[in-house]
């Protein structure tokens, strides 16, 4: 179908001509269901080194919105594409500027013969930055990437629970899942669990939960680096009404 024999090597295959399609290598289809999640793969897909900023993603799929509506856009549009993915949801690296997709891990389709395909055929996203990027592709603007450029540098997160059993390891393990999602959403994290801390270590979360009739209490530290900084610290007491809170 294609000229280039070892687009297919890789991890995940991406492919703009046409309907937009994500393929993992043993042919599952992990194309992202929503148009604005497909419109953001393609945006990185088409950028130098398979990366874009922050700021620049926001500007063609949320054009017409506010600078927090747009970044909380963004975030749920990320979260969506992990989800996608799955098994291979670490071929998108973040940190507070940048989104890319990992070079090494994902390859591009290169284009068909001319007029046999169309670049994000169906592909409808109601945003006029959007369609005015959309038509300058459709031009004849090159839309596959070039060389691949410095990304995002993954950074590792430990999540560290004081022993406990029952509701209150149920009670600090959720609450520690939490913060750690909504820092995936802003950072390039790798989350761990474990009593150890590796020297690579960047962050450590640590928690301590307490259970007593209807009352839920926590104690939860953020530390920085192998040598143990610490960079917040705080303690509150809940009152439960069922199931004990986990959100942060």
């Amino acid at each position: 179908m294609f000229k280039h024999k070892n687009w297919m090597a890789k991890s995940l295959q991406i492919k703009l001509f046409g309907p937009l399609r994500v393929m993992a290598p043993d042919g599952t289809d992990l194309t992202p269901k929503s148009a604005k999640a497909q419109g953001a793969l393609a945006l990185l897909a088409t950028g130098t080194g398979l990366s874009r900023s922050r700021a620049w993603l926001k500007d063609r799929l949320w054009s017409d919105r506010g600078r927090e509506q747009g970044a909380a856009s963004l975030r749920q549009v990320l979260t969506e594409l992990r989800r996608a993915f799955g098994p291979h949801a670490d071929v998108l690296l973040a940190d507070r500027k940048t989104v890319s997709l990992d070079a090494a891990l994902v390859q591009v389709a290169p284009p068909p013969a001319p007029g046999t395909a169309e670049f994000l055929e169906g592909l409808d996203i109601r945003d006029p930055e959007f369609q005015a990027w959309h038509r300058a592709q459709l031009a004849g603007e090159p839309a596959p990437v070039a060389a691949p450029a410095p990304r995002p540098s993954r950074r590792v997160l430990m999540i560290n629970d004081a022993p406990a059993e029952g509701m209150e390891r149920f009670f600090a393990e959720n609450f520690a899942d939490s913060v750690a999602r909504g820092l995936t959403e802003q950072l390039s994290l790798q989350v761990l669990r474990g009593g150890a801390r590796p020297a690579e270590v960047d962050l450590v979360l640590r928690t301590r939960a307490s259970v007593d009739r209807e009352i839920a209490g926590l104690r939860v530290s953020m530390e920085r680096g192998p040598q143990g900084h610490s960079l917040w610290s705080g303690a509150a007491l809940v009152q439960m009404h069922g199931a004990p809170p986990v959100d942060p």
